[in-house]
């Protein structure tokens, strides 16, 4: 079992994908990965969602708190899905700043809409929402609770 909590930083994306790896080499015994994270950067988060992909375990997601941003990017990730009945989901679109020249901005600018559209597709293959879809409710910052989140295909079981 691995508590990710708090900010979802590249420090904690970081640790928690060497804890997934560590796991998975022991045996092929399912991994409970528990989330509260209400802030996220979208890097770590899709770092994260890449760790949990490579892993040969079956990976158990267990939402709890509020699930906010990128961080959900973790949760679709996972092979199973569940959430505490009191859990909040903020779909929403990360924002984009940078310092540089024009250029080094254009680069920066292109990045991130590339790891936005990775976590897009994240929440489509999760949920078999449409991409437009998503994207809107990300643009608009939707809020659901847990058995919205369950309607929606986020998650898949209440406990």
């Amino acid at each position: 079992m691995i508590v990710v909590g708090g900010r979802l930083d590249d420090a904690v994306a970081s640790r928690v994908a060497a804890q997934l790896l560590l796991l998975d080499s022991h045996d092929a015994d399912p991994i409970t990965v528990h989330l509260a994270c209400a802030d996220a950067d979208l890097e770590p988060s899709l770092a994260l969602a890449g760790a949990i992909d490579l892993v040969e375990s079956p990976v158990h997601a267990v939402v709890r708190g509020t699930l906010r941003g990128p961080a959900i990017a973790v949760l679709c990730a996972a092979q199973k899905r569940t959430a505490h009945r009191h859990t909040m989901f903020i779909l929403l679109s990360p924002r984009f700043s940078g310092d540089g020249t024009t250029a080094e901005l254009q680069t920066l600018a292109d990045q991130h809409e590339r790891q936005v559209a990775r976590l897009q597709d994240l929440i489509v293959r999760a949920t078999g929402r449409t991409a437009q879809e998503v994207a809107a409710d990300l643009d608009s910052g939707r809020v659901l609770d847990a058995d919205e989140a369950r309607d929606y295909g986020l998650v898949t079981e209440l406990l």
